[in-house]
């Protein structure tokens, strides 16, 4: 096996980077230019996102079928564009302005974002447009070598060694995800790593797939598609009959999660049960430590993580506040008492590297 040890992901928007979607600092960026939705004339629109255009239209549009006014909606947005440079990130500002109509412009923008980042992601293809039962039917090699740079590819090593095809379902047995993103990356590249390299079919993969553990604090762009067609699935990168303000309501505001004691129970259950922590591409913003802070009693042992960039002293200050979040008081003793935080000038996929055998612990 492995996993000895329960161990816990925690992945961040710097975890995905390494396959071309966006940080939080290129998202809250791409997302201005998608809400900075003008007309030359009245009617011609010059600049935004059409697809958002159409969104809010629909949103006002009255149960008889007449049009409704989305100025008000365009006012917000311009105020959106303005201020979104200035925030951390589009959760926080989301978060800070305390306004619906905020939100769902947000959602909407990070909708058309995360699809088509998807989409132009060094492991999309079209799935939908095939008809196949092994990975022979795919490109699946081509695609899967181009992220062997990455840390999607060390985590595949790190979770399928030791297993055969025989007993490929258990892969996941000490495995669990939590995810800050909103795309389905993860997902989607294990699914077809399991194809590809165990040779089982795209029903046995996502089966194995089903067994995976994974929580998105903030929702998702959509459940990808099974073998079975789902009607709510949507298909990694989007498709072109996507119902965004649909896709939109599975995105979750930070209030939205919090309030949510469900997920919250679901989070504390995956903390408190892991014996190693790895942050990936994670920022350590205060907003979503909170989402991952518990007063219960931990078994945490050993974290480690990626701090790319950090200076010194910051890094000291992420470690206590890992302390503060896991190990507080009397709930974690021991890891009070070793410190054993490893969080390395380090990107991603160096953490396969430098610390596979402590992981496998």
């Amino acid at each position: 096996m492995a996993l000895k040890s329960k161990t816990l992901f925690v992945l961040g928007a710097g975890a995905s980077k390494e396959i071309g979607l966006p940080t939080g600092y290129e998202l809250k960026h791409r997302l201005a230019k998608r809400l900075d939705i003008r007309f030359l004339d009245g009617y011609q629109q010059s600049s935004g996102d059409k697809r958002i255009t159409e969104a809010l239209e629909s949103v006002v549009r009255t149960p008889e079928g007449r049009e409704g006014n989305i100025n008000p909606y365009l006012a917000k947005a311009w105020l959106m564009v303005s201020a979104l440079p200035q925030a951390i990130s589009i959760d926080n500002y989301i978060d800070a302005l305390e306004d619906m109509d905020v939100a769902l412009l947000g959602k909407l923008a990070i909708t058309r974002e995360i699809l088509e980042s998807e989409k132009n992601s060094k492991i999309f293809f079209n799935e939908g447009s095939l008809k196949f039962e092994t990975a022979e039917h795919y490109n699946l090699p081509n695609m899967l070598r181009s992220v062997e740079a990455t840390n999607y590819h060390g985590l595949f090593q790190l979770l399928s060694e030791g297993f055969r095809k025989s007993n490929c379902e258990s892969m996941f047995e000490n495995a669990s995800f939590i995810s800050f993103n909103y795309d389905r990356s993860v997902e989607w590249y294990l699914k077809n790593a399991i194809l590809n390299f165990f040779g089982v079919d795209v029903a046995e993969a996502e089966l194995i797939c089903e067994s995976m553990k994974i929580i998105h604090p903030y929702g998702t762009v959509g459940a990808l598609p099974l073998v079975r067609p789902v009607p709510s699935a949507v298909p990694y990168g989007g498709s072109q009959r996507d119902d965004y303000v649909k896709i939109a309501n599975g995105i979750r505001t930070f209030t939205e999660q919090i309030e949510d004691d469900k997920l919250s129970d679901e989070i504390e259950l995956q903390v408190t049960s892991a014996k190693h922590i790895v942050f990936l591409g994670f920022g350590f913003h205060d907003i979503n430590m909170q989402t991952l802070a518990t007063q219960k009693n931990t078994v945490l042992r050993h974290v480690f993580g990626t701090a790319l960039g950090v200076s010194n002293s910051d890094v000291e200050a992420i470690k206590s506040t890992i302390l503060q979040s896991f190990a507080s008081g009397s709930v974690n003793e021991v890891l009070r008492g070793t410190q054993r935080i490893d969080l390395g000038n380090l990107d991603c996929n160096t953490v396969f590297k430098e610390y596979a055998r402590s992981l496998r612990a």
